[in-house]
């Protein structure tokens, strides 16, 4: 609007008066080479999630002489993405030695569940001391 006017009074101007000046009209430009694409690739591969579970709930080792070790075995029913390699992870528990999540396993069954077995040995070193913990095993894809 305000240009309209201000070329309408320069208009005027000019032929009523005898005025000389410069006029500009600014804007954007359209049309041909004013827009520029990039396409991106985009992949990936959707997998069931890792669940894990147990055959048993809960480990009583019953009373257990200092130096002397008592020991089950279970074992943890990993499920998942066949041929996926899987992490199993346990946090410390003193007194309490795990093995069979030493490696990463891959899921090869082709209802795409894993049995892992598990030890768990307890070796109390204090008298008086009751074992009173969680165990708690994580799995992770590592691929």
């Amino acid at each position: 609007m305000k240009k309209m006017i201000l070329l309408a009074m320069a208009i005027l101007s000019a032929s009523v008066l005898a005025a000389s000046g410069d006029i500009s009209i600014s804007g954007s430009a359209t049309g041909v080479g004013t827009t520029a694409t990039k396409d991106i690739g985009l992949t990936g591969k959707a997998v069931k999630a890792v669940s894990l579970s147990s055959d048993i709930d809960s480990v009583d080792f019953g009373t257990v002489m200092i130096g002397k070790t008592a020991s089950t075995s279970l074992d943890l029913i990993l499920g998942g993405e066949k041929d996926f390699k899987v992490q199993l992870s346990a946090a410390d528990i003193p007194n309490v030695v795990i093995t069979g999540l030493e490696n990463s396993v891959t899921i090869a069954d082709s209802a795409a569940t894993q049995n892992v077995p598990m030890t768990l040995a307890y070796t109390p070193t204090e008298a008086g001391k009751e074992l009173n913990a969680t165990l708690t095993v994580t799995a992770a894809y590592t691929d």
